[in-house]
């Protein structure tokens, strides 16, 4: 594995993806105007040590998982931070 792979800090509880997979955002309230969007993952961070964000998610959920993956949008060329239970693997 490589330095730095989310395979190897992510809790068990985190779910797994690589970059350039593309994801679904849920549709939940925490989600905002991303809900039900389609997006890439560009990367990931642990937010307590890069202070990227803001994440979109359950803050306290945020907090103790200290994980969220980078969701770029093509349609609009947004890019913002999930929470992991957000996001849902596009099968293709």
């Amino acid at each position: 594995m490589f330095r730095n792979d989310p395979r190897t800090v992510a809790s068990d509880a985190v779910q797994k993806f690589a970059e350039g997979d593309s994801v679904v955002i849920a549709e939940r309230p925490e989600a905002g105007p991303f809900a039900g969007r389609v997006g890439v993952i560009y990367g990931w961070t642990k937010p307590s040590k890069s202070r990227k964000g803001p994440v979109h998610g359950n803050p306290a959920r945020v907090a103790s998982d200290d994980f969220a993956w980078s969701v770029y949008f093509e349609d609009t060329g947004d890019q913002e931070w999930f929470a992991h239970y957000l996001l849902s693997l596009v099968r293709d």
